[in-house]
């Protein structure tokens, strides 16, 4: 594959803008929409072959801890604190009081 691109959301001070990000073997283009269809460069960084690019990583677990009959308030107050980052992570969710399940395969 020669040119590869996603879609993605760049958080500005204003308001989230929608913007293409085009990742080919030599330069990562970053574009924006102009009246949601008109493509336009914001810019361009040229890659060095030694330049490593992964998409699909493995994101940090984070895990909560949230009360079963106040479900809404005790995981707003869990995750009042969170940064972007932390909500790119996956959640690994356990009730508070519960024992967690555990799953024994035969081998």
């Amino acid at each position: 594959r020669h040119n590869i691109c996603y879609e993605a959301r760049l958080l500005s001070p204003g308001k989230p803008r929608r913007v293409l990000c085009c990742v080919s073997p030599r330069q990562l283009t970053i574009k924006d929409y102009i009246l949601k269809i008109i493509p336009k460069r914001i810019t361009a960084f040229r890659l060095c072959p030694s330049t490593k690019v992964h998409v699909r990583h493995a994101h940090d677990k984070m895990t909560l801890r949230v009360a079963r009959d106040d479900l809404v308030a005790s995981s707003l107050k869990a995750t009042r604190q969170f940064s972007v980052a932390d909500w790119c992570k996956n959640f690994d969710v356990t009730f508070q009081g519960e024992q967690g399940i555990v799953q024994r395969y035969p081998m």
